[in-house]
C-alpha cells in the first residue's frame, strides 16, 4: 500500500487509524506492531513528534496558521480518543473470545472513522489556504512509495 501524500504529522494520525484493525500491511497477527503500538505509550510522542516537525519545516502565519492550530488540536484530540479506547480495551483484555475479538476490532475501527472525520475538515481547511509551492513540498514530505 503507498504511503498517504501528506506531511508526517498528518500521517502520524493517518497511520494510526490505519492500525486499528490489527495491522495494514497485510502481515499475519497484527502487522508489524498491529494493536501494540496504537495503544502504546508512543502514540503520543509520535504525534507530537509529527506535529513539531511540521512547524519547523513549515512557515505557517495570518490565517494559515489559525488553520494549523486546528488541526493540530485535531490531530492530539484524535490520539487522546485512542487512547482512553485503548484502555477501555486493555481493562476487558482477558476476554479473548472470538466475539470479543470482533467487538475490539469494530470499536477501534469505529474509533478511527472518528478520528479521520474530525481531523480531515482541519487537515482540508489548511491544505486549501497553502500556496501551489506549499501543497508541494507537503506532497513531498509525506512521500509516495516506500
Amino acid at each position: 500500500m503507498s504511503a498517504s501524500p501528506v506531511c508526517p504529522s498528518f500521517r502520524a494520525i493517518i497511520g494510526l487509524t490505519r492500525r486499528f484493525d490489527g495491522g495494514y500491511r497485510g502481515h499475519h497477527r497484527g502487522g508489524r506492531h498491529g494493536m501494540k503500538m496504537v495503544c502504546s505509550d508512543r502514540r503520543a510522542e509520535t504525534v507530537e513528534d509529527a506535529i513539531g516537525f511540521a512547524e519547523a519545516f513549515f512557515t505557517f502565519k495570518g490565517e494559515q496558521k489559525v488553520a494549523w492550530d486546528g488541526l493540530a488540536t485535531a490531530l492530539r484530540d484524535g490520539s487522546a480518543t485512542i487512547g482512553k479506547h485503548c484502555e477501555a480495551m486493555k481493562a476487558n483484555s482477558g476476554q479473548e473470545m472470538a466475539i470479543g475479538k470482533f467487538a475490539r476490532m469494530q470499536t477501534m475501527l469505529t474509533t478511527g472513522l472518528e478520528v479521520v472525520q474530525t481531523v480531515r475538515p482541519a487537515f482540508d481547511k489548511l491544505y486549501a489556504m497553502l500556496d501551489e509551492k506549499q501543497q508541494a513540498a507537503m506532497t513531498r514530505r509525506g512521500g509516495g512509495r516506500r
